[in-house]
């Protein structure tokens, strides 16, 4: 395992309202304990041995009190006290040779998480990248930083949230906590102050290092605010910190686009972000689905692209439009998945590579179970809502209940003998009676 650097230097500046300046955010208590505490449990029980604390303002407080807990967690711990700000990758330079060979687990000092983490080491061994970033969605991604990444999760652009230009983006945004190779330290020689997103990864990219989005439903969220410190605590208190960890399985709800989250446009489909519009309901009722501990993962055949009639960057730009529009209402979908192929040909300027019959185009069950291969989904527990045969014919090959809606196509024309197991008048409803049918079971473990 990596030896793991928590970065708690600087001013704490925002935090100053929870600290009064007389105690460095690392001791702000989350729930009755320290952050870092909480962060060095997590860590000692996904077996972390060493720890070096970065820390800043009043540091001195950490070295003093933080060596028992370690050693009582079986953690060796080392703290270094920055002088001057270096930022948050400037603050590594202290590190010098005492790493030697092994990688870095780079954790923010106000972050509550909690992860599997030989589950994203072995992510980041596997794909061999100078950086593995952890990354999800979240309900703000228009103030966030994004990272752009291809379908296998090598970053291609690294966008901060004060320069970007005006657009549709994927909500891939980094958590603050990454997996980094030791000579990574060689890009960090100059003494001027120097940030990860900002600064370090741009650089890395320029230079034709790789990076990895590691993109996880599992719990991180920042608490350096008073607001976001009492939501993490109210999520402690409700169990989610917990049952979000990639060892818990959770019922998930898979939803079509088209038709169900937002309108179905007719003629070609959707073919540009301005053809996105939600409908009536769906934003709160992904929201509700979410908060309520389900997985939210969208599947969607989008054939427009084996047509010729999108290209990949555009459907990239419809999928980020879907995704802002429903984070506005709080909305987070976990993950999209996306078959572009279409079998039959005879469409000007079409994509031969993609005019293919695949595993992956509704109704063949392809996308629902690459989602229950790469996420904890109880699967007995879970179900998919669509507009169409073609959802509940996939939905019933993956061994998952289905629910169909009246609006889009309204299941109005299907198979014989082919049925959804319940119908509603939309999304909203079939969420409801998913959070209903669900509540009675407690979380599974996965094996």
């Amino acid at each position: 395992m990596p030896v793991a650097v928590i970065v708690a230097g600087g001013l704490g500046t925002r935090a100053r309202g929870m600290t009064g300046g007389r105690r460095p955010k690392a001791l702000v208590e989350v729930a009755g304990v320290p952050i870092i505490v909480r962060q060095l449990r997590v860590l000692a029980r996904e077996g972390i041995e060493r720890v070096i604390l970065l820390a800043g303002h009043r540091g001195e407080s950490l070295r003093d009190t933080l060596p028992a807990e370690a050693a009582r967690l079986g953690v060796t711990l080392g703290v270094t006290i920055e002088r001057e700000p270096q930022g948050t990758a400037g603050s590594l330079r202290a590190l010098g040779e005492t790493i030697g060979n092994d990688d870095l687990l780079v954790v923010y000092g106000d972050i509550v998480f909690d992860l599997c983490l030989p589950r994203l080491v072995a992510f980041h061994d596997r794909h061999g990248g100078m950086a593995t970033i952890v990354a999800h969605p979240n309900d703000h991604p228009e103030t966030s930083d994004l990272l752009v990444a291809e379908p296998d999760g090598r970053i291609t652009t690294v966008l901060t949230r004060g320069n970007r230009p005006p657009g549709d983006y994927r909500n891939l945004v980094p958590a603050g906590l990454y997996v980094c190779r030791p000579d990574i330290l060689r890009y960090l020689s100059s003494g001027e102050r120097r940030d990860f997103v900002a600064d370090l990864f741009p650089a890395l990219l320029q230079a034709g290092e790789s990076l990895y989005a590691y993109n996880t439903p599992e719990y991180l969220r920042d608490m350096g605010t008073p607001e976001r410190l009492a939501l993490a605590e109210l999520d402690l208190a409700q169990g989610r910190v917990a049952a979000r960890h990639a060892s818990r399985e959770r019922p998930a709800l898979f939803f079509d686009c088209d038709g169900v989250l937002n309108h179905e446009p007719g003629g070609d489909g959707v073919l540009g972000p301005e053809d996105v519009v939600l409908l009536p309901g769906a934003a709160a009722a992904v929201r509700r689905a979410h908060d309520a501990g389900f997985l939210t993962v969208a599947v969607t055949n989008k054939p427009q692209v084996a047509k010729g009639l999108i290209s990949p960057q555009d459907l990239q730009r419809v999928l980020g439009r879907l995704e802002t529009l429903l984070a506005r209402d709080g909305a987070v979908l976990d993950r999209i998945y996306v078959c572009p192929h279409h079998p039959e040909g005879g469409f000007a300027g079409e994509v031969a590579e993609l005019k293919v019959a695949c595993a992956c185009r509704k109704p063949a069950p392809g996308m629902l179970r690459q989602a229950l291969a790469d996420l904890p989904v109880a699967v007995r527990r879970s179900a998919i809502i669509g507009d169409s045969w073609r959802d509940v014919a996939a939905g019933r090959a993956a061994g998952i209940v289905t629910y169909g809606v009246r609006t889009g196509e309204g299941c109005r024309t299907m198979p014989p003998g082919l049925r959804p197991d319940a119908m509603f008048a939309d999304v909203t409803a079939a969420v409801e009676c998913a959070l209903d049918a669900a509540r009675p079971a407690a979380p599974e473990a996965r094996s």
